[in-house]
């Protein structure tokens, strides 16, 4: 069985072809009607070099995620080809940055997803995004989340306009996420009126996000580049997002610093053949 360390951290060409688990891909087929496979296992030609066809699925290798994203972008702009990705969540990347006007909707995964022939499920949070207009009805959109311009130098207070524009006191998260969100998120439930903000990692993974922030904040905002804590500094590695909890939050849509505005939602990533784990208690809430 394999391990993720050259997937994730060195990204070499030896571990780039981590196949979508056979449970999720016939769920994918079904939920978007995917017709095509643009980068199988044992490609016959070149998935980028071919034609697409109607709702094509791509899981592209993580460390060259752009060049299928500008496929899809001309495949969607000349042949209104939809295309089904499932990648990290990365709205910092460069690539993402190009194809955010072509995004119709991002999918958050619920659980850490374990590809065939690995030994356990990849650590990072992961998405379907998808290109275009599927052309069927999909999963439901319940959400809507942003995506922040930052200017150089990419670091904190470059971020923070979307809260101080506002008035909106906020912190600033680097860990122990799921305890500070949660204790904001009471301070803002005991008076609702209030308006309160966060920076934190963008950690998709977390039950905070999905039984938070995704369905309480009234602002989500993925910032589109790494966030330093001051210039010169090491870059924060995971992507950082902005939370508004509070009817402050609602306006910041309309704001100039967010670039896009995207529906989005969930979708069940959890394997049908494992034991359901279970969920606890978040004891910040009590």
């Amino acid at each position: 069985m394999k391990r993720y360390r050259e997937l994730v951290i060195t990204g070499t060409q030896s571990d780039q072809f981590a196949r979508t688990p056979s449970w999720l891909l016939s769920k994918l087929s079904s939920l978007f009607g995917i017709t095509f496979d643009a980068c199988p296992t044992n490609p016959t030609a070149d998935g980028l070099k071919i034609p697409w066809q109607k709702n094509t699925y791509c899981n592209p290798p993580y460390r060259r995620i752009g060049p299928w994203l500008k496929k899809a972008d001309r495949e969607w702009l000349t042949n209104h080809i939809c295309t089904i990705f499932l990648i990290p969540v990365r709205f910092y990347a460069k690539y993402a940055q190009s194809s955010l006007a072509n995004v119709t909707a991002v999918y958050f995964a619920t659980d850490l997803i374990q590809f065939r022939d690995y030994k356990a499920p990849l650590g990072i949070g992961l998405c379907v995004w998808v290109h275009g207009n599927p052309g069927r009805h999909t999963p439901a959109l319940q959400y809507r989340i942003g995506v922040i311009d930052i200017p150089k130098p990419y670091s904190y207070t470059q971020a923070t306009p979307i809260f101080t524009e506002s008035n909106i006191p906020f912190v600033i998260v680097k860990e122990n996420a799921t305890e500070i969100v949660s204790k904001e998120y009471m301070a803002w439930k005991k008076n609702p009126t209030s308006t309160r903000g966060i920076l934190l990692p963008a950690q998709t993974k977390l039950r905070v996000f999905q039984d938070l922030i995704l369905p309480e904040a009234s602002y989500i905002g993925f910032c589109n580049h790494l966030l330093k804590e001051k210039p010169g500094s090491q870059e924060f590695c995971l992507g950082s997002v902005a939370v508004i909890f509070g009817p402050g939050g609602h306006a910041c849509y309309q704001s100039k610093h967010n670039l896009h505005t995207i529906p989005a939602g969930f979708i069940n990533t959890r394997d049908p053949q494992k034991k359901p784990r279970k969920r606890r208690k978040n004891r910040f809430l009590e």
